[in-house]
């Protein structure tokens, strides 16, 4: 947003003596700066698997799902509706101007919980630092 005062506060006194022309320009140069460091995070992370909390089906395809990486970072993917409220693991496919593109690899569980193998065996993680995870009917581990 462009500067404006904002009540209450000690700049709010201050003479505002930026012309507009100046606050758009510098307004330009920050947001150009931001878009350019948000594409190099991105791309960074193409190629990488991470965990996703699903929060909804995605807005440009009813046949995808969307979530949050960890570190906020908006990630589609092919996936089904019973996925929301979910921790998945996602690997990053391409990187996209306000999101990214990814695979599901599967389901993350986290410490305590149980996951079934292809042998319908269970298995718990046993440190804090592992996380089960369920890839394609099958049970492996992975630190976090």
């Amino acid at each position: 947003f462009i500067y404006s005062a904002r009540p209450g506060t000690p700049a709010a006194v201050l003479t505002d003596n930026t012309t507009d022309l100046i606050k758009k320009h510098r307004l330009g140069i920050l947001q150009s700066v931001i878009t350019e460091n948000a594409n190099a995070v991105n791309k960074k992370m193409v190629g990488t698997i991470e965990s996703v909390l699903v929060d909804g089906v995605s807005r440009k395809s009813e046949t995808q799902v969307t979530g949050r990486t960890e570190n906020n970072r908006k990630v589609n993917f092919n996936g089904g509706s019973e996925l929301i409220g979910q921790f998945v693991d996602v690997k990053i496919t391409e990187a996209r101007t306000n999101s990214l593109q990814g695979d599901y690899v599967g389901l993350t569980v986290l410490k305590g919980s149980t996951v079934n193998s292809a042998a319908n065996s269970t298995e718990k993680s046993t440190s804090n630092l592992d996380l089960v995870v369920e890839t394609n009917n099958q049970s492996q581990r992975k630190l976090a």
